[in-house]
């Protein structure tokens, strides 16, 4: 399993206020308003599509829905049609990682929504964020699933 680490060349805008809101005493995330939790989500979405970009993958798709289920993004990365589980915590200690989110059950999930995509997903790829207080770790872990 290959994994990447990145630091961001760019600073991350609406990090800070997210970090502060987030050690302030709002409510964590998993009671979190649904808003939150999705503004979350959609900037991981959008560091993971930039990450991905830089390294040479054309996006072919966000937040494709397929059924029930979605996609977060559908690349292709030389020539090969990937489907990418987006992962994004607030790390809250040491220890919190958004790697360990992706569970059996998602992979699953994503492998069987991915065979659904235009063209099918030939393999599906984890791109996990987890903010810190430093900043923004990145891994990406091709064939996650």
């Amino acid at each position: 399993m290959a994994t990447i680490g990145h630091q961001p060349r760019a600073p991350l805008r609406g990090v800070p206020s997210l970090l502060g809101a987030m050690r302030s005493g709002a409510p964590r995330l998993g009671s979190a308003a649904p808003s939150h939790r999705q503004s979350l989500a959609r900037f991981g979405e959008v560091m993971a599509e930039r990450f991905l970009e830089e390294r040479g993958a054309a996006v072919l798709g966000r937040n494709v829905r397929l059924g029930r289920g979605e996609i977060d993004l559908h690349v292709s990365l030389d020539g090969v049609s990937v489907a990418v589980e987006v992962k994004t915590v607030v790390a809250r200690r040491r220890s919190d990682d958004a790697i360990y989110q992706f569970s059996f059950r998602k992979a699953d999930t994503v492998r069987r929504y991915a065979r659904r995509l235009q063209p099918p997903a030939k393999r599906v790829d984890l791109v996990a964020i987890t903010f810190r207080a430093h900043g923004a770790d990145i891994r990406w872990v091709p064939f996650a699933a």
